[in-house]
Order: structure tokens, then C-alpha cells, then sequence
């Protein structure tokens, strides 16, 4: 746990921890016993946000952390908890998946979609500061017309 914490705090720090997140990849891909699915997911999010090189071997974490999360939320008698914790990170690291090259060339099999029944669990709600509001309108004023301060894409993640 105190690994997977420390290479989110990193990668949310733009700390230059490659070595720490290729590590705990290595780690968590060894590893004898089986963590909690929230500290793999903490993990492949913060490789996917991480500027490093990507290798195949992270590339292929990532799909795993991926795919063994929709199935373990498919298999759940309550996925609603843990779909609405992840839900922004599934579609991170599916978007990365599929979109960024450095990933996508590594990948020897398609990436999964989320399936239709767990779509009922994602929260579709956007939400926009006070802050965001106030830009918005200010852009707007001087004839910025096609904007929007925050959006959903693909997957349902929300965008500023």
C-alpha cells in the first residue's frame, strides 16, 4: 500500500520517478500474493499520467489493471461503490489505451469496451467551479461562442 501511495504522490507531483513506478509495475506484476484492486488501478493511473518513455512491459500492466478491473466489477454483487471510486480512472486508462500510440503499440489483443451493465453505475454528472462559470462567460462575452469550461469524451470522462 505505502508503495502504490508513494508512486501516486509522484505522478501527481510531476516527481521524475520512473525507476519508482517501473518498480512497483515489476512488483505488483510478481508479486506472490494479490493486492487490492484499487492499488493496482492507483499504480497503472500513474503511469498513464507519467511523462517516462512507456515500455511494453507498462503498456501491458496497464491493459491488465484494465481489463482484470472490468471483469472484477462485472463479477461484483455491487459494483456501484467501486464503479463510481474508478470510474474516471477506467476511462483514463482506456482512453490511453486506445489512443496514445506509446501504448497502443505494445498491445497484442483489442482493448476492452466498459460493458452496457456497468454504464448504469458511471456517474454523468459535469461539474464546473465558480471559477470555470466566470471564464466561460467572459470568453463568451468577447465572442467565443463554441466552449465549453468542462465536457465529457469518450468513456465518460470528464474534461476541463
Amino acid at each position: 500500500t505505502n508503495l502504490a501511495n508513494a508512486v501516486w504522490a509522484c505522478a501527481k507531483a510531476d516527481f521524475a520517478a520512473k525507476e519508482l513506478i517501473d518498480f512497483a509495475i515489476i512488483y505488483l506484476s510478481e508479486a506472490k500474493e494479490v493486492f487490492a484492486l484499487r492499488y493496482y488501478i492507483v499504480v497503472a493511473v500513474a503511469r498513464v499520467v507519467s511523462v517516462h518513455p512507456v515500455s511494453g512491459r507498462c503498456a501491458r500492466f496497464v491493459q491488465r489493471v484494465y481489463e482484470e478491473s472490468i471483469q472484477s466489477l462485472q463479477s461484483a454483487t455491487d459494483p456501484f461503490p467501486e464503479m463510481q471510486t474508478n470510474a474516471e480512472h477506467m476511462a483514463l486508462l482506456r482512453l490511453c489505451l486506445i489512443y496514445l500510440p506509446s501504448f497502443r503499440r505494445y498491445l497484442s489483443r483489442p482493448v476492452s469496451d466498459v460493458p452496457s451493465s456497468l454504464e448504469k453505475y458511471r456517474s454523468r454528472e459535469v461539474t464546473q467551479s465558480r471559477m470555470q462559470q466566470e471564464v466561460e462567460g467572459s470568453l463568451k462575452n468577447l465572442g467565443v461562442q463554441d466552449l465549453w469550461s468542462e465536457t465529457l469524451v469518450e468513456g465518460g470522462m470528464s474534461l476541463d
